[in-house]
């Protein structure tokens, strides 16, 4: 609670939370989590606010968990944020934001890239996609062009579809 605002928060309509089935949606969800910052750095207490990070947090984890993405923050509600940056000895306030900051930073890297349009993308994958999957796509590519004897045979070329998740 700021000097200039004397509602509590507990008494404050509630802000509807962002839509985490979009891209830019779950990006404000994983912004909605400065909840960790504020209450790390003197601002509201963990009491007022604790529910609400529980219930954005369990929004956060669902949807990285669609995108098989891996929840950045390991803390279960704020008490036990609190619990972990004292035994951890982050005894300054930028200390705290900082390390927030790299538990979101992959995440907010692989988020903003696809909002971009910069992902990589497998239409033909039944799993994530990952190096080595494509990988072994493109060796059955390459060795299927290898044994073609004319262009007929060319178009029957398709990519060895994987076997389950790697």
């Amino acid at each position: 609670m700021t000097s200039w605002d004397s509602t509590p928060p507990s008494d404050r309509p509630a802000e509807p939370d962002p839509d985490a089935g979009t891209t830019a949606g779950l990006l404000e969800l994983l912004d909605a989590q400065a909840l960790l910052v504020d209450v790390a750095t003197g601002g509201l207490a963990i009491d007022n606010v604790n529910a609400t990070y529980k219930r954005r947090r369990r929004a956060l984890r669902q949807a990285l968990e669609a995108r098989q993405l891996a929840m950045p923050f390991p803390f279960e509600d704020l008490w036990a944020w609190r619990g972990h940056w004292k035994a951890q000895g982050m005894a300054t306030y930028q200390s705290r934001r900082d390390h927030v900051a790299d538990l979101a930073r992959s995440t907010r890297e692989i988020l903003e890239a696809a909002l971009a349009g910069v992902q990589v993308t497998d239409p033909g994958g039944s799993s994530a996609p990952s190096w080595s999957a494509l990988e072994i796509r493109l060796t059955g590519i390459v060795q299927e062009l290898n044994a073609v004897a004319s262009r007929d045979d060319l178009q029957d070329v398709r990519p060895p579809m994987p076997r389950g998740p790697h």
